[in-house]
């Protein structure tokens, strides 16, 4: 089994704020699932549009399961409002500049969360529950 992620933080994989660090250190605290493959962005490298595209060949065609998350101000992944990988329709992973700390990250576009075969969206933390919640009640 492979897992991918939807987007990180361009910082090294080690750094508290790393997607990578926090899903090692929460589901996987002891070691990687022999079955298991875990395949990550490589944020931490200075070329982030060399690190968006190795990590796009390592995506395939469609992905079985996709975890997604939202942020406190409803961003899912580094998918923000008004940014332009919101239009993207050729590639599956860019570079983006966030409005907030950290800016710099590496996220799939919506090219790879239309054609995943399941999605599933987390949601931490009171303040991002209630944001979730209202999302899927509005229109």
């Amino acid at each position: 089994m492979k897992y991918f992620f939807g987007d990180e933080r361009c910082i090294p994989p080690e750094h508290p704020d790393s997607n990578f660090g926090v899903v090692k250190k929460t589901l996987f605290p002891n070691a990687f699932p022999k079955d298991c493959t875990v395949i990550r962005m490589e944020g931490e490298l200075s070329d982030r549009e060399v690190a968006a595209r190795n990590y796009e060949q390592t995506l395939p065609e469609s992905v079985d399961i996709l975890l997604l998350s939202v942020g406190q101000d409803g961003h899912i992944d580094s998918l923000f409002p008004g940014d332009q990988a919101l239009l993207e329709t050729t590639r599956s992973v860019v570079s983006i500049v966030a409005p907030k700390p950290p800016p710099e990250r590496l996220t799939i576009t919506t090219r790879v969360i239309q054609k995943a075969k399941s999605t599933f969206l987390f949601a931490q933390a009171n303040k991002k529950v209630r944001i979730l919640a209202e999302a899927l009640e509005e229109p």
